[in-house]
């Protein structure tokens, strides 16, 4: 994936000499266009697709060890849960999908009555949840 920056500058110097050859209306100046907008298009492919097979070998690992794993972005949206972890909270494994808030995650497992300490605490539990997590995060 290193060489991807030099790729992309030289595909973005490109775009550009394609955009002044329009507009000096160089013969041939559409095709160059066409042919570095397929060129990027394969680029852009080809990174998406190893993005995934990273994304899979990170699940694989995950799932290979013997504890609940979540991984959380810096705006606190889940990654990925692995399947321990899922079997911890198989009552909302359902929900566990990519993008959903951490405080989210919280308040479906509280709704299911996973945690049981926040039965009759409720929304300040949370609260306080949330807090020691981002302190955590940025600690």
């Amino acid at each position: 994936m290193k060489r991807s920056g030099g790729l992309m500058a030289a595909l973005g110097a490109s775009l550009v000499l394609a955009v002044v050859a329009l507009a000096a209306g160089w013969p041939f100046a559409e095709w160059f266009g066409i042919a570095l907008s397929a060129l990027l298009a394969l680029h852009v492919w080809r990174d998406r697709r190893e993005a995934e097979r990273m994304r899979g070998s990170l699940v694989y690992a995950l799932d290979a060890m013997q504890a609940g794993v979540v991984l959380y972005d810096a705006d606190d949206r889940l990654v990925v849960a692995n399947a321990d972890f899922r079997q911890l909270y198989a009552p909302i494994a359902a929900r566990l999908v990519p993008g959903l808030a951490f405080e989210d995650l919280l308040r479906e497992a509280v709704r299911a009555g996973l945690v049981p300490e926040a039965q009759t605490a409720g929304e300040p539990w949370i609260n306080q949840r949330v807090a020691q997590h981002r302190n955590a995060a940025h600690s």
